[in-house]
């Protein structure tokens, strides 16, 4: 084999590597992202379960200002009742006191009802929100890989520039602008491949003779006529 070809192969084995290294700096982020949205769906599930704890305490202490309320009006009425002098003022008063006492045990009915609401809210938040804080903390645990593991890449790509460089830099003017011209055509790996009886090892299509006689010359880069990929004799 050629040895500017070699040299070449060995260029396209560091840039490759950069391209995959880029590629998977790329999914990074995305996958931070994906995290950061699973903690707020969790984050979003717990003020949900506390909310609906602060919902049932205002209620509840709403109802313990109207009962008050509504003993006030009691104690209102009976003092009413006892300085009438007529018994059907007096009794229009009592139906007043007897509509407002149901009122007020009802109200009272509704307040236990909502104490009991409550015990069994807190103690089913208490459960749920152990079992988010806990998915959370896997999640940041998750983002905090994802960004060690964006560093390490970040490092290794500029690990495979500086060899890249460092290839390029010792291969012939020619031979290395056949090779960027391959690029230039392909934005993925391989551009440098084999010819194998007269087929491109990129495109698997047949080349020309003139192609496969200059690639079994060996001398001068020479490019499948089908894909433009540099070819070379194994």
């Amino acid at each position: 084999m050629n040895a500017d070809v070699e040299k070449l192969l060995t260029l396209q084995e560091r840039e490759a590597r950069k391209l995959t290294l880029e590629a998977q700096l790329l999914q990074v982020p995305r996958e931070v992202d994906k995290a950061k949205a699973k903690i707020a769906e969790e984050q979003a599930t717990i003020d949900a379960d506390r909310q609906a704890l602060k919902e049932i305490e205002v209620r509840r202490v709403e109802l313990d200002k109207e009962v008050q309320s509504l003993e006030t009006q009691v104690v209102k009425y009976k003092t009413q009742q006892m300085e009438v002098k007529k018994n059907d003022e007096y009794t229009a008063l009592g139906h007043q006191i007897e509509t407002i006492e149901a009122q007020i045990g009802q109200c009272e009915e509704q307040e236990i009802e909502l104490m009991l609401q409550f015990d069994e809210q807190t103690k089913s938040t208490a459960e749920t929100e152990a079992a988010h804080k806990e998915q959370i903390r896997l999640f940041e645990k998750e983002i905090d890989r994802l960004n060690k593991q964006m560093e390490a890449v970040q490092a290794e790509i500029g690990d495979a520039v500086t060899a890249a460089e460092a290839a390029a830099g010792d291969i012939p003017a020619k031979w290395l602008e056949a090779y960027r011209n391959a690029q230039h055509r392909h934005p993925r790996a391989p551009w440098v491949v084999p010819m194998r009886d007269q087929h491109c090892g990129g495109c698997y299509l047949k080349t020309s003779g003139e192609v496969e006689g200059a690639v079994l010359t060996d001398k001068e880069p020479a490019h499948c006529d089908n894909c433009g990929r540099l070819l070379y004799r194994e």
